[in-house]
């Protein structure tokens, strides 16, 4: 019994929102860095954030949203490409 299973991905609205979620991702990393390291605008200590809170969006260290974010767009990746390499093995495809 073959399985049915069918999706669609559309590249054009794949690419869209990888790169809404890159802008997001920048717009993060520099609101995230002027908190830090801008003390004239004395956002760290007004809104009370410590050190940890702001690093996590700092894309240049690895423990930070950006690694953990490209870790998951591999594994899906990863998956997509299993499911498709199932697909043409089944059909018969080399």
């Amino acid at each position: 019994m073959k399985p049915s299973v069918s999706y669609s991905l559309q590249p054009e609205r794949v690419a869209t929102n990888l790169l809404i979620i890159l802008c997001v991702l920048l717009i993060v990393h520099i609101a995230a860095m002027q908190a830090n390291y801008n003390e004239a605008l004395g956002l760290k200590e007004r809104l009370g954030f410590s050190y940890w809170h702001i690093m996590f969006f700092d894309l240049d260290e690895e423990e930070s949203f950006g690694t953990w974010y490209n870790s998951g767009l591999l594994f899906w990746t990863a998956l997509l490409l299993y499911h498709q390499s199932k697909r043409l093995s089944l059909r018969g495809d080399p």
